[in-house]
């Protein structure tokens, strides 16, 4: 911690900023949810103290996503939602669309699908207007929303955003690309679902 300690006493601010980031991390990727949350606020507090409105927004989406894995959905969204505050200020549409995905995540680990859908299908929206129908990036909001209606018994509608889904990773990363991979999974359990449903007469 020694480096730390010297950016600290010469307040450089965005090193200790990114130090503290940095640890928490690793932390992180270590299941030490609640150690990882001391050192990502301890960067928050020096990001808020500053005015780094682009740091701190991206300090609250990674506290939002860890504690998200944790199943901590409560203050995940709230720390979401202080990431799209900042996001908003700094008028990042981009950023937003990852904070959207983000929180229609919390909803659908809650078993709110309509309000999930809302949140997938705004992603949607700003990656199509903005990146175009061939990104890559548009790939995750497809199958995100393909999981949501999965969930809720959708299979049809499933299958149709899970192939999109797949299209697009396969023309950007190949078939063997792990992404790829795990969409074609994805869809198998959305056929294999489908084709076993009793027909309506």
């Amino acid at each position: 911690m020694r480096a730390l300690e010297i950016d600290e006493r010469l307040d450089d601010t965005i090193s200790a900023s990114n130090r503290f980031n940095n640890i928490a991390s690793i932390l992180r990727l270590q299941g030490r949810t609640d150690e990882a949350l001391q050192y990502f606020q301890r960067a928050l507090e020096i990001d808020e103290r500053v005015g780094n409105v682009a740091a701190a927004g991206s300090r609250y989406n990674n506290i939002g996503s860890m504690l998200l894995d944790a199943g901590r959905l409560d203050e995940a969204e709230m720390y979401f939602r202080m990431a799209l505050e900042s996001t908003e200020r700094l008028g990042s549409e981009l950023s937003s669309a990852d904070v959207y995905n983000n929180l229609g995540s919390v909803y659908r680990e809650r078993g709110d699908f309509e309000s999930a859908l809302g949140w997938f299908s705004r992603a949607r929206a700003i990656d199509l207007r903005l990146l175009g129908p061939e990104h890559p990036k548009l790939a995750l909001t497809l199958n995100n929303l393909a999981g949501v209606l999965y969930s809720s018994g959708d299979r049809v509608g499933a299958s149709k955003y899970f192939k999109e889904a797949l299209e697009l990773l396969r023309h950007s990363f190949g078939e063997n690309h792990p992404a790829t991979m795990s969409v074609l999974r994805n869809l198998r359990v959305a056929e294999a679902k489908e084709s076993a449903a009793p027909k309506k007469q």
